[in-house]
């Protein structure tokens, strides 16, 4: 069977209201979990150190132990709705502090952490308050993190780390599926760019101006209004991309068999192609068995392998009669 799992995200901007406490920002947040959880979410992920909106605080006086008052009440709330929770905040540990992201799991427990790898630096502009480094926080490890859910592998990313891409491409790399991107900015063009360029989904739980769920092909499927404080949508992880070369016969086979059960998505400049189910009993994963279909990372992995066999053996190229000028 196909795995279709529903993410959800939701902003904090709507907490601008002075003067927050931590306690009323993880209230508004507790109430917004037991709203969005009328819609069943599989995982929701929060907002970069959404626990201190509108604080005026350094890192250091947000940091808190990973059982202090936001992990908690998050993980309580993971027990609660059945639901994993991404929970950004500022952890002390190890007698220092990081910009993290745990992942709870749908019993409360932490499945493990990702540390933001690229902390905001005043010191790269010379400005006049501090940046994250400024105010103690360290840098994550930068091999690749990858954490296993019942659903799938998935990594994460934190605000500023939208601009080192190639991070991004490790994660896809190390088996990630699905990454939370939990962020004080959107990052607006550079998330869809990188979703369409690591055919990644994405799902951004931004401050301002608003969250978005990216499917694989880096189209927004769901964004954030101003009518709704969240955006929720299924993600299918087994419903993939294809390249049309090689493809063509099948692609109308498929189109001509399963008429209008399925929608043939075809991105015409990029060459691409996806089946669109149209109805809820409908998987991909036998339709690709069935007709022997190659997704887009297969075919680009067998040409890789071509292309480098014919480099370590490089072969003569025929010979040609001399073209001569008339």
């Amino acid at each position: 069977m196909s795995r279709k799992v529903k993410v959800a995200a939701f902003t904090t901007d709507y907490l601008r209201t002075q003067p927050r406490t931590l306690e009323q920002n993880l209230d508004w947040t507790c109430e917004t979990i037991d709203l969005l959880a009328a819609e069943a979410p599989d995982i929701i992920t929060l907002t970069e150190v959404f626990d201190c909106r509108e604080l005026d605080l350094k890192c250091w006086e947000k940091a808190q132990v990973l059982d202090g008052p936001t992990f908690t009440r998050m993980a309580a709330k993971a027990r609660e709705h059945h639901c994993y929770i991404i929970c950004s905040f500022i952890e002390r540990r190890d007698g220092r502090l990081y910009n993290t992201s745990a992942v709870i799991d749908r019993r409360g427990e932490l499945v493990g952490r990702y540390d933001k790898i690229h902390p905001t630096t005043t010191q790269a502009y010379d400005a006049d308050y501090d940046g994250e480094l400024e105010e103690f926080i360290t840098p994550g490890r930068t091999a690749p993190t990858v954490l296993q859910t019942d659903f799938g592998a998935i990594g994460c990313q934190i605000c500023f780390d939208a601009n080192w891409h190639a991070g991004w491409g490790e994660l896809k790399r190390a088996g990630a599926e699905i990454i939370f991107f939990s962020s004080a900015f959107s990052a607006g063009r550079i998330l869809q760019s990188i979703a369409t360029l690591y055919h990644l989904p994405i799902v951004a739980a931004c401050r301002q101006p608003r969250c978005r769920i990216i499917d694989r092909d880096g189209l927004i499927i769901s964004r954030q209004g101003d009518y709704q404080r969240w955006v929720c949508d299924t993600l299918d992880l087994d419903n993939p991309l294809f390249h049309l070369d090689g493809q063509w016969a099948k692609m109308e086979e498929i189109r001509k068999r399963f008429g209008p059960a399925i929608k043939i998505r075809v991105y015409e400049e990029e060459g691409w192609w996806r089946i669109m189910p149209l109805r809820e009993d409908l998987e991909i994963p036998p339709i690709i068995r069935e007709y022997g279909l190659q997704t887009l990372e297969e075919y680009f992995a067998a040409a890789e392998r071509i292309q480098d066999d014919r480099r370590a053996q490089p072969l003569a190229a025929p010979q040609a009669k001399p073209v001569v000028a008339r």
